[in-house]
C-alpha cells in the first residue's frame, strides 16, 4: 500500500472513532431492531462486560479480543445472528463484515492499555448498524480533540509494540535459517520466498503480529519484492540477487513494523535503485526518513560474498535475475540502465539549474556510475561498459547524450536546461530512423514542430534506421523558469 492512501484511511478512521466516541452505547430505537439485531447486540454486550472484568482483574484492557478467551474470560465468541453456524469474531477496522467486532485497544501515554474502542457491525454495510462502546469519559473525549492529538487513539504502549516487534524480527531471522537450508540443498537461494513454501522448507507462513493491530496489516506475513511500498506492518521483503550471473548466492531480508515501531532509516532518496545505490557503499547517507522497516538482514552465509556490495551497486540489472534472464533480455536491462542515467541527470540539475555538458561529469560527480553492457553477453565486439558515444557512432549500447540550450522566448541564455537522451540497441540496421547526416556529420532530427530547432539539429530524417531503440528528452516547457 503506498504511504499518503495508508495516511488518509488512517485519518478517516480516526475521524470516524472520535465522531463515534462521543456517544457511548449509542443503539437505535428499539423499533428499528430486527431479531438478529438484537441478539447480536447480546453479544456485543457480552463481550464489552468481559473485557471490563479482564480490566479489573489485570489492570489493562486485552491486547486483543482472543485473549478473552485464551485468558478464560469468554469460552467462545457469541453466536453470529448474521452468518448462521458462525461465531462473532474480531475484524479488522475499515473493513466490514456482519456480525463483526472492531476493537481498538489504545494507551493515553502510559505502558498499558488503559482504554479501548469497541464496535459491532451490523448486517448492513449502510454505516446506521454500527453500534459502539468505549472506556472514554466525556472528558478524556474533550481533551483529546482539543489538544488536537487524535493520533492517541491509535497509538499501542511502547513496551507491547516493542513485544511485537521482537515476534517479527525473529520471523525475520526464522525465515532468513529457511534460506540457509534452501541453500545448503540447492547451492543458491531461492527466487522469492515463496518457493520456500513450495518446496518444503515452510510449513505454512507465519502469523502477523500486528494482524487486527493496523488498518493494513494481513492475517499471514507478507512475501514481497518491492522495497518501496513495503509500508503495512508485518511484510517481508526480500531481493536476491547474483553477482556472477549464473546463479542467486546473496540476497537482502527486511521485516516491517507498525506506526509506532521505531524504524531504520536505510535508504537515501525515493527510489528503488537509489536507494540500494546509498544501502551498499561504505559511509551510508542518511536523509532522516525512516523506510518502514525495523530489521535489515543481508547474506552472511555460505553464499555471502563481501565484495558483491560494490558489484551490485554498478551492476544493478543483477538483482533478481539470473543468466538466463540476463542474456535473453539486453534491450529491457538497457533500456532500465537508461532510466538511471535519466534520474542521475534530474538530480544534477535540481543541484546546478542546468544540465552537464557530458555524462562523464555524472560519474566524475558521484551522480552514477558506469554500468556493465547487456550486449556484451552476446555481442563479441560490444564493449564491456554502457558509455556515451558520438552522435552517429554507432556501439551496441552506447549512449547519445544532446544538452542544448533553447534558442526561443525566456529560455534563450539559461544553459543547457534541455536535452535528448537515444540509446543504441544491438544493430545499426535496426530501431528508429531518428536523423540523417548533413555536411557537418550526423544530426539528431529535431522533432517539436512549435520549437525553431536549436544549434547542432537536423530539419529532417534519411529514412534509415539508426540502431537507436529509446529517447528519453527533457522537453523545454516541461521546465519552471
Amino acid at each position: 500500500m503506498k504511504l499518503d492512501g495508508f495516511l488518509l484511511k488512517l485519518f478517516l478512521f480516526i475521524l470516524l472513532i472520535l465522531f463515534l466516541i462521543s456517544y457511548p452505547q449509542s443503539y437505535p430505537q428499539a423499533q428499528y431492531l430486527t431479531p438478529e439485531d438484537e441478539l447480536a447486540i447480546s453479544g456485543f454486550e457480552q463481550v464489552a462486560t468481559e473485557i471490563e472484568h479482564y480490566f479489573g482483574d489485570k489492570g489493562f484492557y486485552p491486547l486483543r479480543l482472543s485473549d478473552l478467551i485464551t485468558e478464560k474470560y469468554l469460552a467462545e465468541f457469541p453466536i453470529n445472528p448474521y452468518k448462521p453456524g458462525e461465531k462473532m469474531k474480531q475484524i479488522p477496522f475499515c473493513e466490514f463484515y456482519p456480525g463483526g467486532l472492531v476493537y481498538l485497544p489504545y494507551s493515553l501515554g502510559g505502558e498499558s492499555i488503559d482504554n479501548f474502542v469497541l464496535g459491532l457491525l451490523g448486517g448492513k454495510s449502510t454505516g446506521d448498524e454500527l453500534r459502539i462502546a468505549t472506556s472514554f469519559t466525556e472528558d478524556q473525549i474533550d481533551q483529546i480533540i482539543k489538544s488536537g492529538e487524535r493520533w492517541k487513539i491509535v497509538k499501542l504502549p511502547q513496551s507491547i509494540v516493542k513485544s511485537l516487534d521482537s515476534m517479527m524480527k525473529q520471523i525475520a531471522l526464522d525465515i532468513q535459517s529457511k534460506l540457509e537450508e534452501y541453500f545448503e540443498e540447492e547451492g543458491e537461494y531461492p527466487v522469492d520466498l515463496k518457493t520456500l513454501k513450495e518446496g518444503g522448507y515452510l510449513e505454512e507462513y507465519p502469523d502477523n503480529p500486528y494482524y487486527l493491530l493496523s488498518s493494513t496489516a494481513q492475517e499471514k506475513v507478507e512475501f514481497t519484492a518491492d522495497i518501496d511500498n513495503a509500508m503495512s506492518g508485518g511484510i517481508l521483503t526480500y531481493y536476491p540477487y547474483s553477482i556472477d550471473g549464473k546463479q542467486l548466492r546473496d540476497y537482502f531480508l527486511g521485516a516491517t513494523g507498525i506506526r509506532e515501531s521505531e524504524r531504520l532509516d536505510l535508504f537515501y532518496a525515493l527510489t528503488r535503485w537509489d536507494g540500494l545505490y546509498e544501502l551498499l557503499p561504505e559511509n551510508v547517507k542518511s536523509d532522516e526518513r525512516k523506510e518502514g522497516y525495523i530489521i535489515w538482514l543481508k547474506n552472511e552465509g555460505k553464499g555471502g560474498n563481501p565484495a558483491g556490495y560494490t558489484f551490485l551497486k554498478e551492476h544493478p540489472e543483477y538483482i533478481l535475475h539470473d543468466a538466463t534472464w540476463l542474456k535473453g533480455q539486453p534491450d529491457y536491462r538497457a533500456r532500465d540502465q537508461l532510466f538511471q542515467i535519466q534520474i542521475s541527470l534530474a538530480r544534477y540539475y535540481f543541484d546546478n539549474g542546468v544540465y552537464p555538458p557530458n555524462l562523464d561529469v555524472l560519474v566524475e560527480q558521484g551522480y552514477c556510475y558506469w554500468l556493465l553492457n547487456p550486449y556484451a553477453d552476446t555481442i563479441p565486439n560490444a564493449p564491456k561498459w554502457m558509455k556515451p558515444v558520438k552522435p552517429g557512432e554507432f556501439t551496441p549500447g552506447g549512449i547519445v547524450y544532446l544538452p542544448y540550450t533553447p534558442t526561443w522566448g525566456d529560455w534563450q541564455g539559461k544553459g543547457l536546461v534541455a536535452y535528448e537522451l537515444l540509446l543504441l540497441g544491438s544493430a545499426l540496421d535496426s530501431g528508429m530512423d531518428v536523423g540523417s547526416e548533413t555536411p557537418d556529420g550526423w544530426k539528431y532530427h529535431w522533432q517539436w514542430d512549435n520549437y525553431p530547432a536549436p544549434l547542432g539539429f537536423a530539419p529532417g530524417f534519411d529514412g534509415k534506421p539508426d540502431g537507436v531503440i529509446l529517447i528519453l528528452s527533457s522537453r523545454p516547457e516541461n521546465h519552471e523558469d
